[in-house]
């Protein structure tokens, strides 16, 4: 596992799961049908002691493909959730994998044409925790979405900060998108997360 944690993470996960993993995670996708939206989440604030609009780059990259494949694939709108100050790059990685940018309406109807358009939707949420609680409980709600995915995500500790695998605060400028998560577990949603270190 390359020796960056990820089996603390991984052996509870896999004795929790007759399945791999993977096998478990891709059946959330099984059912999925036209204009049914799956949600993605990308994106961290990585070198914020350079600039904070320097981003992990393997996740959105990743996103962008699982992306298309919803679309190509289900005729599914993903719903790409990144931090704000990356949100372009991740607007450009969706064009570049094919996909347009569009809002709710015209998502709803790219997917109930005869001749699907393929589509996407990016959306963000507040850096401050009592905003983005506000804006993310609507969100799940008003798009009923059938599955959560955290792509290289770091989640928040008990703290309230954001750390990387060697325990550096990389907090500043970080979208709460881990209400998203939160609120789709309240609602039985299924959640998935992918990373490479913990």
């Amino acid at each position: 596992m390359g020796d960056r944690g990820v089996g603390h993470l991984y052996e509870p996960a896999r004795a929790g799961n007759s399945d791999a993993l993977c096998l478990t995670a891709a059946r959330f996708f099984m059912d999925l049908k036209a204009g049914e939206h799956v949600f993605l989440l990308t994106g961290s604030l990585t070198r914020n002691w350079v600039s904070k609009r320097i981003a992990e780059t393997d996740g959105p990259i990743g996103t962008a493909v699982l992306a298309r494949t919803l679309s190509y694939g289900f005729n599914a709108i993903p719903v790409v959730l990144i931090d704000e100050l990356v949100q372009d790059k991740m607007l450009a990685m969706l064009q570049v994998a094919g996909l347009s940018v569009v809002n709710e309406e015209e998502a709803k109807a790219a997917t109930s044409h005869i001749r699907p358009t393929r589509v996407a939707m990016v959306r963000t949420c507040s850096t401050s925790d009592a905003v983005a609680r506000d804006e993310c409980r609507p969100l799940v709600a008003s798009m009923a979405q059938k599955v959560v995915v955290a792509i290289e995500r770091a989640g928040m500790t008990a703290d309230g900060t954001y750390r990387n695998s060697l325990a550096q605060d990389f907090s500043d400028g970080r979208s709460r998108l881990d209400y998203i998560v939160a609120e789709a577990s309240e609602r039985g949603i299924p959640t998935v997360g992918i990373g490479d270190g913990s």
